[in-house]
């Protein structure tokens, strides 16, 4: 019906419930006809539960450093032997993300080994890595939408951070 879509794309209401009820109150003046009378009970089925039309998101998130194979000492990168395939952490480091989204940012979770660390809710979104810890890790940064969509990357490191 042209009133379902006027809602949608001219008044901009972007509940799908509240688009059809919209669209059967433009069209109220033919509630004595039978078919209108059905059309009114859809307005119940189709906007209980409440559906929201959401638009597409080009949410993405990169690591950007460390992201190179290479060492790392106290964050800088040093020239590195050909043979290391993963970043190795020789002191603390930041974390540094790179966040594309046409949506609302609600903020970016940095993880280590799947343990929040910390939740970053202002840009630059980073995360200063200066704990003690040895060995082979998972690094995980998240982003969230204020529209609920989650990305995520992650890199494997080995860290060697004393304090």
């Amino acid at each position: 019906d042209e009133s379902f879509f006027k809602a949608l794309f001219t008044e901009n209401i972007k509940q799908l419930g509240r688009a059809n009820h919209y669209s059967k109150e433009d069209n109220i003046w033919h509630i004595n006809e039978n078919g209108i009378r059905w059309v009114y009970y859809e307005t119940n089925l189709f906007g209980d539960p409440e559906s929201s039309i959401k638009n597409p998101s080009n949410l993405s998130i990169t690591i950007t450093y460390p992201k190179e194979n290479g060492i790392y000492l106290l964050g800088r990168k040093i020239p590195s032997l050909g043979f290391i395939k993963k970043p190795v952490i020789l002191g603390r480091i930041t974390i540094e993300t790179k966040v594309i989204s046409n949506d609302t940012l609600q903020n970016v979770e940095f993880y280590l080994d799947n343990n929040l660390l910390y939740t970053d809710e202002e840009p630059p979104y980073q995360y200063m890595l200066a704990k003690p810890i040895f060995g082979k890790h998972t690094i995980t940064a998240v982003a969230n939408t204020a529209g609920g969509e989650r990305k995520s990357d992650e890199i494997e490191v080995i860290l060697f951070i004393l304090l």
